[in-house]
């Protein structure tokens, strides 16, 4: 890495130092600073980026949701991968992604409502039949998908 760096006020790449500044680490970001022992400058950098949350914390967890794993998961994976631990904000990551996705499936559902009433020359009076699965057996999973198996 050493090697494609160089000083962005001196241009020297030959005294370039890369260092981890682990008091600043957020989760899977890192900040890294960049030290030209040539003209004694330095600059730092997130490894991602930063708007309230850092990127790779909201992937990570999202990806983690997608695959039906949550935050005992995220730890044993980042454990073996041998990554630093995950962002300790993983619920209010889960609480951040239940209100987009929320709002997201109610616009997508009211879109097709509307769209089954125009189809049915505006009666509102329609009868629908659907099927569902769910993560596990009984009542207790909190995972879970309906489909709409035909309107009438």
């Amino acid at each position: 890495m050493k090697n494609l760096l160089c000083c962005k006020y001196c241009c020297s790449s030959e005294k370039i130092e890369l260092r981890e500044d682990l008091k600043s680490r957020r989760g899977l970001a890192v900040s890294l600073e960049i030290i030209c022992h040539n003209c004694g400058e330095s600059t730092s950098t997130m490894s991602s980026k930063i708007s309230n949350k850092c990127y790779v914390n909201l992937r990570l967890t999202y990806g983690m949701r997608a695959i039906g794993k949550g935050g005992a998961a995220t730890r044993i994976f980042c454990g073996l991968m041998n990554l630093p631990p995950p962002p300790a904000k993983f619920e209010r990551h889960n609480s951040l992604f239940l209100n987009v996705l929320k709002t997201i499936s109610e616009d997508s559902m009211n879109a097709a409502v509307h769209e089954a009433v125009i189809a049915n020359d505006i009666s509102s009076n329609i009868a629908v039949a659907v099927d569902g699965t769910w993560h596990k057996r009984g009542y207790s999973s909190l995972n879970g998908v309906v489909c709409a198996t035909s309107l009438c």
